[in-house]
């Protein structure tokens, strides 16, 4: 792990390989640049979801949303989404990354950690569990002291030892050790005689640790670029010699006649002599360049990082298959990687879920969230929600292994051609949608685009109506109120106050309803106030519906023009329809 990190720092692993004019590496570090680009790929979180096992039940749904806004409470509240960026570098880089949980007593909330593989180490069984796992990191005495004054005395002032030990104590950095078993979790100095800081009994009676392992042929845990770092350094080794051999050709001796007295260096000096004067050639062979590009193609098949993904393509032609079969070993790895994350998560996720429930069981909390951009509080009790169910989904969906643009593409084509439906395809995307809620607001919105639809064809359906005699103050009226309450309200808050019903009015003392089935020509409101049985307005004959009265034309038939030497001519027709 030293030697990969002093790599990736642009270090020499030996003594002796770079000079005190060029300390460090004078190549580009494509290790670093490997891993930092593959981390940037592999950090974006999978979805969280959690499913009722009866669905057609809405309780046990409810409580599954619940579970699922849990889920990405704790994952949000531990900043998972920022801190994997350098989880998966280190995963990368080193080939595991320790996933841990805790208890967060001031949020009263369980937290989700990783570890620095540095300095961790871990004993599994034959399953995969870990049964023991152990932290170690070094810290000043002195703030070791400020955050155990209990232990200052113990941990400043140690027993034993010479006066001149006693007096740089404070400074002196010690180890600190986490160890976590099935039975204990526990904070100590080795350095201090194993003086225990802080322990307690194991919440959930096993460790809290899951490891992502990078996948081997052996119980060996290596990196991605175990086999590249001596590579690299050769690379940084040749291009020094290059340098220096380049450094020796441009300050190459000078060589003169014997008659020549005298001999001035710098810019456009002159030499008087009857000979010839020239530098001292020092050619590079071809070779030199060649071994140089096959160092670097031998760092970028040990990182298994493909030339493609610098824009650097040595073909002339090349098709779009041909970019994808360039990448494909590149995106094996991380649908890899993404599986083993996912796998890890879970198990994860299932420790927050069962912590939660046995440390604030009965106590009913409130956690702030957001639930599509918009914050949202939850009120729940861990007990009653959880209900020691652990179980979630994890997904990559989309990412598992493939970008964003040609994932999309590919489950559109999948939607379309039947092979997925809408509600899988949703469970597909990245992380920070919730499938539950992204189908009610989907349905809410297409039927707020319906009633929108039908308010408009009423609108347009208008004219109509004007010419079948309806009065069409009443409607633009409701339309008026419609437009003024969508200024603040949704749209169906909005329709329901346009066209909410007249109170029903009390007949008078000693009056009579009329009568249905009235004369022709009689609504409601009594003569003229409606259309008769053959649907016009009293007193219109058949096809005049909309015309005045004796089918006179109206001022938009009126034809205007000039005729002759500029005369103006008027003309009005007469129209009768009928009714078909």
């Amino acid at each position: 792990m030293r030697q990969v990190a002093k790599v990736r720092r642009g270090e020499a692993l030996v003594d002796g390989m770079f000079n005190e004019r060029w300390p460090k590496s004078i190549v580009a570090n494509l290790i670093d640049v490997a891993a930092r680009n593959i981390a940037e790929v592999l950090a974006p979180l999978p979805t969280f979801s959690c499913n009722a096992a009866d669905a057609l039940n809405d309780g046990q749904r409810t409580k599954a949303d619940k579970r699922t806004r849990l889920a990405n409470y704790y994952v949000d509240v531990s900043r998972l989404g920022v801190n994997m960026l350098s989880g998966a570098d280190r995963y990368i880089t080193y080939g595991f990354l320790p996933f841990r949980v805790e208890v967060d007593r001031e949020g009263k909330h369980p937290r989700i950690v990783l570890d620095d593989p540095m300095g961790s180490y871990f004993e599994q069984d034959r399953y995969g569990k870990v049964t023991a796992y152990a932290r170690v990191w070094k810290k000043p005495a002195k703030e070791i002291a400020a955050l155990f004054p209990e232990h200052y005395q113990a941990i400043c002032h140690p027993s034993g030892g010479s006066p001149a030990f006693k007096a740089g104590a404070k400074d002196e950095e010690l180890e600190i050790v986490r160890w976590y078993d099935d039975n204990i979790e526990m904070l100590f100095l080795p350095g201090r005689k194993n003086l225990v800081l802080a322990q307690g009994k194991q919440k959930l009676g096993r460790v809290p640790v899951r490891i992502a392992v990078r996948p081997g042929l052996d119980d060996e845990i290596r990196g991605q670029f175990d086999d590249a770092l001596w590579i690299q350094m050769a690379r940084s080794q040749f291009e020094l010699y290059k340098l220096q051999a380049v450094d020796k050709m441009v300050n190459a001796p000078t060589v003169v006649p014997h008659d020549a007295q005298k001999i001035t260096f710098g810019p456009n000096a002159t030499i008087r002599t009857d000979g010839r004067v020239e530098k001292v050639q020092l050619q590079l062979p071809p070779s030199v360049f060649t071994e140089g590009a096959q160092l670097e193609h031998e760092v970028r098949i040990a990182g298994r990082y493909p030339e493609s993904l610098d824009g650097n393509l040595d073909a002339s032609v090349i098709t779009g298959q041909g970019v994808e079969a360039l990448q494909a070993g590149y995106q094996s790895q991380i649908a890899a990687a993404q599986d083993i994350f996912a796998d890890t998560l879970q198990d994860i996720l299932a420790m927050c879920f069962e912590l939660d429930e046995k440390v604030w069981g009965n106590e009913q909390k409130t956690i702030d969230g957001k639930e599509n951009g918009q914050p949202k509080k939850l009120v729940y009790t861990p007990s009653i929600v959880i209900a020691g169910d652990y179980t979630v989904d994890v997904s990559y969906g989309l990412l598992h292994g493939m970008d964003p643009n040609r994932a999309l593409i590919f489950a559109l084509q999948a939607m379309g051609g039947g092979l997925l439906s809408k509600s899988t395809t949703r469970k597909l995307l990245p992380n920070g949608v919730d499938p539950a809620v992204e189908e009610r607001i989907i349905s809410i919105e297409q039927m707020r685009e319906g009633a929108t639809q039908g308010f408009l064809g009423l609108l347009q359906a208008l004219p109509a109506f004007v010419q079948m005699g309806t009065d069409p103050l009443p409607i633009l009226r409701q339309a008026a109120i419609a437009i003024q309450a969508s200024k603040t309200k949704p749209i169906e808050d909005a329709l329901l106050e346009a066209f909410k019903p007249p109170p029903e009015a009390q007949p008078a003392p000693g009056t009579e309803a009329p009568a249905e089935g009235g004369a022709p020509g009689e609504g409601p409101q009594g003569p003229g106030g409606g259309l008769d049985q053959t649907g016009l307005m009293p007193g219109v004959a058949a096809g005049q519906q909309g015309l005045p009265p004796g089918g006179l034309t109206d001022i938009q038939t009126l034809v205007a023009g000039l005729k002759g030497n500029g005369q103006a001519n008027l003309s009005a027709n007469v129209q009768r329809r009928v009714a078909v």
